[in-house]
């Protein structure tokens, strides 16, 4: 019994010593604890975006209504919901900024004892406004109120996804074109129209071309630095500076509306009945198409300054830029002493009217009626 144990002892003992030489030999050791690896910083704030990031900027009521939609191609902006027309870019510029910037102030508090003043930011109210950034999809980002009362170079609004009114400096509504300061009224397409849809130095213009119905007038600027007129002209001198006077206010054409291009035929565009073509020093031209309206007043106008649009231009501006030739050709015309009048005859194709005057009193010959004698 007593060797029985003693062989119980050993052969516990080797094999203790067997299971140490095999791990010493095979290297094997108890896994150590895995070390955890530090967490990764989060990434830094985008910052917050510039006027020359905003590629679209839609401008519409909280629900969607009545949207202007204006977008970027390099530093020119057009209207996607005017047909393509070309916006103000300075206006859209100035607005962005305005819109963008860091000098949001709170807005005040009511005067004590006051109702809290009608912001037009709430729900339904205002203009939704909303931004696309790098050429990404446009999403909402402000709601625009009303003027603060008795103020005209702010405007409340505050963020879609806060309740907190502030306000942002400018004319904001004016821009916009709402002039009445009420939270149903929406912005306009044609507020942000470009008007200035022709321009050109008229220092550089060596020869006008304008073509009428019925006949055409060119002027060339000879090396001497005079200008010159042919065509059929009226006879008699003609005034130089009176074509100067042109170029300028051609310089600076301007329009009232944009239409649709695609109809561009029935506005008689594809036979135009006026044209007017510049060529510039150093090469280079300029040049308008126009007809007449037949569906009410003004000309419908081309330029190639902005080709593939239409524009139409009011009927008083249309008399600046083409019908100037009268003021080439001044004249005097006849005086005579006011108190040596006695008899008036005034006639246009079958029509007259006559005049007399007796006791300083004019009456109309036909009728005898009185008339005033200023």
């Amino acid at each position: 019994m007593k060797f029985r144990s003693i062989y119980l002892v050993y052969a516990a003992a080797a094999l203790l010593l067997a299971v140490q030489i095999v791990y010493s030999v095979s290297g094997t050791r108890a896994p150590a604890p895995a070390e955890t690896a530090p967490a990764a910083a989060p990434p830094p704030p985008a910052p917050p975006p510039t006027p020359a990031d905003v590629t679209t900027l839609i401008l519409s009521g909280q629900d969607g209504s009545q949207p202007v939609w204006l977008s970027r191609a390099g530093a020119a902006w057009k209207l996607e919901t005017l047909h393509g027309a070309p916006a103000a870019a300075a206006k859209v510029e100035r607005f962005l900024a305005a819109l963008l910037t860091d000098e949001k102030r709170p807005a005040p508090p009511p005067a004590e004892g006051a109702p809290a003043p009608a912001t037009g930011t709430g729900p339904g109210e205002g203009v939704l406004v909303s931004i696309g950034i790098n050429g990404g999809e446009a999403a909402p980002a402000l709601i625009l109120g009303l003027r603060p009362e008795g103020v005209y170079d702010a405007v409340y609004a505050r963020r879609v996804d806060q309740d907190e009114v502030f306000l942002l400096p400018g004319d904001m509504r004016g821009d916009m074109g709402i002039w009445k300061n009420a939270p149903g009224a929406l912005p306009e397409n044609a507020a942000w129209l470009e008007t200035r849809v022709f321009a050109f130095d008229p220092a550089l213009a060596e020869n006008l071309a304008v073509v009428y119905p019925d006949h055409r007038f060119d002027f060339s600027l000879g090396e001497a630095g005079e200008w010159a007129m042919s065509g059929a002209a009226p006879g008699g001198d003609w005034s130089a500076d009176g074509l100067k006077a042109w170029l300028r206010d051609l310089s600076d054409f301007r329009i009232a509306e944009a239409a649709d291009p695609d109809q561009r035929a029935l506005y008689g565009l594809d036979h135009p009945s006026h044209t007017l073509a510049i060529r510039l020093k150093g090469g280079g031209a300029k040049t308008i198409a126009a007809s007449p309206n037949r569906f009410g007043e003004g000309m419908w106008v081309e330029t190639s300054d902005y080709p593939g649009q239409v524009f139409l231009l009011p009927g008083w501006r249309f008399q600046s830029y083409f019908q100037r030739l009268a003021a080439l050709f001044p004249h005097a015309s006849p005086t005579y002493p006011v108190d040596e009048i006695s008899f008036i005859d005034i006639r246009r194709g079958g029509e007259s009217v006559k005049l007399s005057r007796r006791d300083n009193e004019w009456r109309a010959v036909a009728t005898r009626y009185p008339l005033r004698s200023d």
